[in-house]
């Protein structure tokens, strides 16, 4: 048996029997309780647990074919039957959404992550938040808050846009702003007052012309001319009489300056909008835990940082049972956060640390059925994962033949 392996499946290519059958392998190597099997629905982890019944009690040369692909020896496994099936069906199971198995992490450790344990899963009125965030504002801050909300003279929905941020709050802690000094923009306007001069005084310039550098400075950047390579390209400058070489000099110091100045304009938009969004995430989670009431969202966050720091042998004492063996269904579904929960736990069994027991790590998806990603989901996440573990001998196999539909319908 493969310890790490990856199985890209397009629809019908036998993704669960493939699931179902990995399950019963290990079954002959550890209890049911050591073997975590994740998916993303009530419904799917019931159908993989009836699966597993069915493979079981069926045992039919299909089946039988796959299992001992494994390593195990068919004569083996039918002898066997009865003892897995009594086994399966008295021990717990950890059959499992990856929201029930999160939930169940920070119910074991709520202490740790400082929420009351008995801590309900709901929703609290993003609207309610936004206000009480608003009132705790002084009166410079909301007028900087105003600032950050207009855009392009549209006044966009800054509580969405917070609870956005919140959904990647775990994928925005790589985020690092850079500190951008505002670009002296004394000879820029220099130049800038020399072609607006030039073009206000000569007899040979349009009114047009005229009309497009008759401006303030910071507009410059919304004109037609502004965004030409060169002056020589511009229809109302561009005319032999009007055109000097020197305009290019000065488009090139303009353009200099505007890039610099804008990415200082950007840098600044982005400290304020975080210092806001830190300050919304402060009462948003003071109001939670008042309330006593957490999201899934929530949930994934808290755990997530319980994991950064706690000791595994600890986690897996607290849990009852030693995670030997990782499984993932619809892996494409994936969240970054839930991927990083599950990171720590997934390194300890690819690298062997600690422990002399057989352990493994199978997940399997297919990237063109991606129906979570309104929450997060990430399909790029299949290859990526693929690819950090290759250096511990993970192969990826697919499944192409499609065996549910007739081949016109295919």
């Amino acid at each position: 048996m493969k310890r790490l392996l990856s199985v890209k499946a397009s629809a019908g290519s036998g993704k669960t029997f493939r699931l179902a059958n990995r399950y019963i392998s290990l079954l002959f190597r550890d209890n049911p309780i050591n073997i975590l099997a994740i998916t993303f629905t009530n419904k799917a982890a019931n159908e993989m647990r009836e699966k597993i019944i069915k493979h079981l009690n069926i045992l039919d040369n299909a089946i039988l074919n796959m299992i001992s692909k494994e390593g195990i020896n068919k004569q083996d496994i039918i002898n066997k039957q009865e003892e897995l099936i009594k086994k399966f069906l008295t021990s717990d199971i950890n059959i499992t959404t990856i929201d029930s198995f999160i939930n169940k992490i920070l119910r074991k450790f709520s202490y740790l992550a400082g929420v009351r344990s008995n801590f309900e899963i709901g929703k609290i009125d993003k609207d309610t938040i936004f206000e009480i965030f608003l009132d705790n504002l002084n009166d410079r801050e909301l007028e900087k808050l105003v600032e950050i909300g207009k855009k392009e003279d549209k006044f966009i929905s800054l509580v969405n846009l917070f609870e956005e941020l919140y959904e990647k709050d775990k994928e925005l802690l790589n985020i690092k702003i850079k500190d951008v000094k505002n670009p002296n923009d004394t000879k820029a306007k220099e130049a800038f007052k020399r072609l607006k001069e030039y073009i206000l005084n000569s007899p040979n310039s349009s009114s047009r012309a005229i009309k497009q550098v008759d401006i303030d400075f910071l507009s410059i950047p919304y004109t037609t001319w502004f965004a030409k390579n060169s002056l020589k390209e511009y229809q109302y400058f561009k005319k032999k009489t009007l055109y000097k070489d020197w305009f290019e000099d000065v488009l090139d110091e303009l353009k200099s300056y505007f890039k610099d100045y804008f990415l200082y304009k950007e840098a600044e938009f982005f400290k304020a909008l975080f210092y806001f969004y830190e300050k919304y995430k402060k009462i948003k989670w003071k109001i939670k835990k008042e309330q006593n009431l957490l999201d899934f969202k929530d949930v994934e966050h808290l755990v997530y940082d319980l994991l950064e720091g706690i000791d595994k042998e600890f986690l897996y004492f607290r849990l009852d049972s030693k995670l030997n063996h990782i499984l993932i269904d619809e892996f494409q579904d994936t969240s970054i956060t839930q991927w990083e929960i599950f990171e720590p736990l997934v390194d300890e069994i690819a690298s062997g640390i600690g422990r002399e027991e057989f352990r493994s790590f199978f997940y399997v998806g297919d990237v063109k059925q991606s129906i979570y990603r309104f929450r997060g989901g990430k399909r790029e996440l299949f290859d990526i994962v693929a690819k950090k573990y290759e250096e511990y001998g993970l192969k990826t196999q697919e499944l192409k033949v499609n065996y549910r539909s007739s081949k016109n319908i295919v």
